[in-house]
């Protein structure tokens, strides 16, 4: 700009101010306090946690003391044994629900026997049992007893869901 008069640069100078002006990179991304407040999950680690539990659970089921086919198939009785388990972030356990059910053909009754385990310490933490007359013979989860399936499921929900 050898020949520009100074008008001439002064109207150049603030076209490339301009010109800077218009480029700026995007504001960085909002953040809530809550969001950054709340620790980062390792989600790899929860997942490796829950097929942890899986396997364990599994493997503990298999040896828990199945009724004598023998015996039961004497007395005219059909059992049934089955589990749900669950990896419970927020208590890091490993816990399984295993439903009994007999069925008696003597008198074609039957019974339904479920408990909730945690599955590393092998501990039996509650108890619900029912024959066909609808009669509760026990229904407890540790210190807390209910009267039916429903308040038992309500009890055992904060192990199995979270």
């Amino acid at each position: 700009m050898q020949g520009a008069s100074w008008h001439q640069r002064l109207v150049c100078m603030a076209m490339v101010v301009w010109l800077a002006s218009c480029s700026n990179p995007a504001p960085p991304p909002a953040t809530s306090r809550a969001a950054a407040a709340v620790p980062a999950v390792n989600i790899k680690a929860v997942y490796e946690l829950r097929e942890k539990c899986g396997r364990d659970a599994r493997e503990w089921f298999q040896h828990l003391e199945p009724p004598n086919p023998d015996l039961a198939a004497q007395a005219g009785i059909i059992f049934s044994a089955e589990f749900k388990n669950h990896y419970n972030e927020q208590r890091n356990r490993c816990y399984a629900v295993v439903k009994k059910t007999g069925l008696f053909s003597k008198d074609f009754s039957s019974t339904l026997d479920k408990h909730l385990y945690e599955v590393t310490e092998n501990n039996d933490l509650g108890r619900f049992f029912i024959n066909s007359k609808g009669t509760a013979l026990d229904c407890n989860l540790g210190e807390q007893h209910c009267a039916s399936l429903e308040e038992w499921d309500r009890l055992v929900a904060p192990y199995m869901e979270r």
